[in-house]
């Protein structure tokens, strides 16, 4: 008797430790779901803003992605994109927009969704200004194609990334006003730096930049 009782009380200390370890699960049938809605700063909507989700947390990749409708709204139902402990679903958050940068001044976020629950998101838009750059090499008339570049302002509290098309050119999505360092995206060479441009509100900032390269040779035999 003593026995049953002590195999009793085990069982019932190990529910309640389990109970407060992991999340019960969703009924089934119940979606999760992430939705938000993107505005400035007067509160009007804002549509057309691409709302991209990535899975992974060291190494990141595309998931779904969505972009506002007319309202100023968007929404993953059901969310499929993201990894994290269990029982909740953990994606990394990007918006583009050739117009808008958010008013936080930050270029990504991470977001939790519980499992079979919804969690909302908004964004706070400001008008924003773009950098277009073109590059080339050699005598300067040689187009610098697929190249990839990083932008970072100079207080480095917000960095963008593109890459140059075929004819060596690249224009980013919106900026928050301010300074930035058009970098070479590349860590071997320390991010040398191909220009200094000011974004303003609305406007295009443009500019051209000749590449020079040099190959150091090492004989083998």
């Amino acid at each position: 008797m003593i026995r049953i009782t002590l195999i009793a009380f085990a069982l019932l200390t190990l529910a309640s430790l389990t109970c407060g370890a992991f999340p019960a699960e969703p009924p089934k049938g119940d979606a999760t779901i992430l939705h938000g809605r993107i505005t400035d700063e007067a509160g009007h909507p804002i549509s057309g803003v691409r709302v991209q989700l990535y899975n992974g947390i060291a190494t990141r990749w595309q998931g779904q992605s969505t972009t506002s409708d007319e309202d100023g709204r968007y929404r993953f139902d059901p969310l499929q994109t993201g990894g994290g402990r269990q029982g909740v679903l953990a994606p990394g958050m990007q918006i583009f927009d050739a117009r808008y940068a958010s008013a936080d001044g930050k270029t990504w976020w991470d977001v939790e969704v519980p499992i079979g629950h919804d969690a909302e998101h908004n964004f706070t838009l400001i008008r924003g200004g773009t950098i277009h750059g073109t590059l080339t090499f050699g005598a300067g008339d040689w187009t610098l194609r697929d190249f990839d570049v990083r932008i970072m302002s100079t207080d480095k509290k917000r960095t963008a990334y593109a890459k140059t098309g075929p004819r060596g050119e690249f224009t980013t999505d919106a900026l928050l006003p301010g300074e930035y360092t058009v970098q070479a995206n590349d860590s071997r060479m320390d991010y040398p730096e191909i220009a200094r441009m000011t974004v303003e509100p609305g406007k295009v900032a443009s500019f051209k930049a000749r590449c020079l390269f040099s190959m150091k040779v090492e004989r083998l035999e």
